[in-house]
């Protein structure tokens, strides 16, 4: 009796087996009509929408028009293809040495510029980049079979009045040498004639004159260029001359001799700041020579300053790593100005001694003259010669002192040490300036960045008041903030002929607009700035004479005064000149005023 539950228990074991291995089975079964079942549900679903698109292209209705469905092979297709088979672009597009603007470009023909820190008001600062746009569609988008079928235009979408704006421009080679500006600039000058009348000169003084040579390889150059057919799938084959050119000639800058950069040892990467500097200068209407020094300035401020002692945000962070070095460097600079005013005190007491001693032997001279007069005879026919006898065999000669014991300093020399002091500008410039960047000592790159570091701060009161912040200035600035941007992203598209810079390396907002309300109309702050760093101030005004020899507009030229005109006094009545003229003539006269309405009048004349 005992065994019987037992046999109970494990035949309903394997009941329960069973029945288990029955259900799995049961759902697989059912799992597989449910796949199959769903495969045939998605193609019904599939075929029911290709029906409607199909229906809605035939019947053309109107929200089929305006609200159109996008392809589906229309995102995996580029507009143009074939660049993805260019090894140095694909790399370049790898490692972000091109910008994203070009691979909107080229899939979609199109472009989103970010409205920048700018005067809504006016007119878009990227309109000036509008040119340079069109010219690289063209390299993108010229060859594909869209662009030869059709007109492509790019669409680029910019703001308008606190809006969005869509720009259509056409793809248009805006680099043909027919359209290259001259380099000439033209000096007006006021000639005023005794007169009054002034008349004004023209003369155009052409710049950048080359020698015969340089004249030859740029002709060959251009030769070349215009024979081919210029293609981005074939830059790679190009030499790095001809690249440079092509970016030269779409800037029309196609004129401009580099070589002078490359004499003093200039970096290459500063080169494209300083062409994109030019063609700003040369487009835009709005530019100043106050901007240009400006940028100037913050490129040495960032590339060479914050490089050598590194980046700091705040004084206190500063005064923490370089407060004992600037205080010995000061301590320095007074020493120095003490030494100086003792010796100009000592120069001057010696030069009244001099002077004192150059009188007595002044006077001496004189009094031995006097007396060798008054010892002659009067009855001697000698006039004072020097050389002839008397009648006693005696010869008379005049004693010659010398006036001044100091020999004179010539006119010539004077000026060649004029030239060659180190307060001279021009013979600041290094001949090599790297290796004067890295032996200057540190400490007057310190004392410049104490000076520099307050301008990168916004005011206090521009916080407070924003009627005192003046946009117009920021605009101008943003304009050449666009420009470069635009100059760098056509730079790498042709393969990098130049080296890059960042963008943070070239611009900063505060920083610019700090230091143009402080040097604007002020032209000594900036020598003031430089005052203890010599070799960055002979860098500073090397940047800045190329850039004017090269620029074609009248960026650099100065106002020229015209003469005041003397107010004429005006004439006086006749009232007042018969009254002067009768209060005259009785004081000669000694005649008596009087007066018939005043009693007194009599007593007035009387001389008591």
């Amino acid at each position: 009796e005992k065994e019987k539950p037992e046999e109970k228990e494990e035949e309903g074991n394997e009941k329960d087996s069973c029945e288990s291995t029955d259900n799995d089975s049961d759902n697989e079964e059912d799992k597989e009509m449910q796949e199959s079942e769903g495969g045939e549900l998605q193609e019904e679903e599939k075929q029911e929408e290709d029906e409607e698109e199909d229906g809605n292209n035939q019947e053309g209705s109107k929200t089929s028009k305006s609200i159109s469905k996008p392809d589906r092979n229309s995102s995996t297709k580029p507009f143009n293809s074939d660049y993805l088979n260019i090894d140095w672009l694909v790399h370049a597009f790898r490692h972000g040495k091109v910008s994203t603007h070009v691979a909107n470009i080229i899939n979609l023909a199109s472009i989103y510029l970010l409205p920048l820190r700018e005067n809504i008001k006016l007119d878009s600062v990227h309109a000036a980049s509008y040119p340079l746009l069109s010219s690289v569609a063209k390299l993108l988008l010229g060859e594909s079979s869209k662009c030869k079928q059709r007109q492509v235009v790019l669409r680029v979408y910019t703001r308008e009045m606190g809006r969005m704006k869509v720009v259509r421009l056409k793809c248009e080679d805006d680099g043909s040498p027919d359209k290259i500006v001259s380099n000439k600039r033209v000096n007006t000058q006021e000639n005023v004639s005794a007169d009054g009348k002034t008349t004004i000169v023209t003369s155009s003084t052409k710049l950048n004159t080359q020698n015969d040579t340089q004249t030859k390889t740029n002709s060959i150059t251009q030769s070349r260029l215009q024979d081919k057919k210029v293609s981005i799938l074939e830059m790679a084959n190009y030499e790095l001359e001809d690249r440079r050119q092509l970016l030269m000639r779409y800037l029309h800058l196609y004129n401009i001799d580099v070589s002078p950069l490359n004499g003093y040892a200039f970096p290459q990467e500063w080169i494209l700041f300083v062409l994109s500097i030019i063609y700003w200068c040369n487009t835009s209407a709005h530019v100043n020579s106050y901007h240009v020094k400006c940028l100037v300035v913050s490129f040495i401020y960032l590339n060479i300053v914050q490089i050598r002692c590194g980046y700091f945000e705040t004084t206190g962070q500063f005064n923490k790593t370089y407060a004992k070095k600037l205080n010995e460097f000061k301590t320095k600079l007074q020493n120095e100005k003490i030494q100086r005013k003792k010796s100009k005190k000592n120069g001057k007491n010696s030069l009244r001694k001099d002077e004192k001693e150059n009188r007595n032997v002044i006077n001496l001279s004189n009094q031995t003259n006097n007396n060798a007069k008054d010892n002659v005879p009067k009855t001697s026919n000698h006039k004072n010669n020097p050389n002839e006898t008397d009648n006693h065999g005696t010869v008379n000669k005049t004693l010659s002192l010398e006036t001044n014991t100091q020999e004179p300093i010539q006119g010539n020399d004077h000026e060649q040490e004029l030239c060659n002091s180190p307060t001279n500008p021009k013979n600041n410039v290094p001949k090599n300036i790297q290796e004067t960047l890295t032996n200057t000592p540190i400490e007057k790159f310190i004392f410049l960045y104490e000076q520099l570091l307050q301008l990168s701060h916004l005011d206090e009161r521009l916080r407070s008041n924003h009627t005192c912040f003046n946009k117009d200035v920021i605009h101008v600035l943003c304009e050449y903030q666009s420009l470069f941007y635009v100059i760098s992203m056509f730079n790498s598209i042709l393969n990098c002929p130049f080296e890059e810079v960042d963008m943070s390396r070239v611009y900063s907002g505060t920083f610019l607009y700090n230091l143009y309300a402080k040097v604007y109309n002020k032209d000594n702050n900036i020598p003031l700035l430089f005052e203890h760093c010599d070799e960055l101030f002979g860098l500073y005004n090397f940047i800045v004479d190329f850039v004017q020899d090269n620029t074609v507009s009248n960026v650099f030229q100065t106002n020229v005064k015209k003469p005041k005109r003397k107010k004429k006094k005006k004439e006086k009545s006749t009232r007042e000149e018969t009254e002067e003229e009768e209060k005259e003539v009785s004081e000669e006269d000694g005649e008596i005023e009087i007066d018939s309405d005043n009693i007194y009048s009599i007593l007035q004349n009387l001389h008591i």
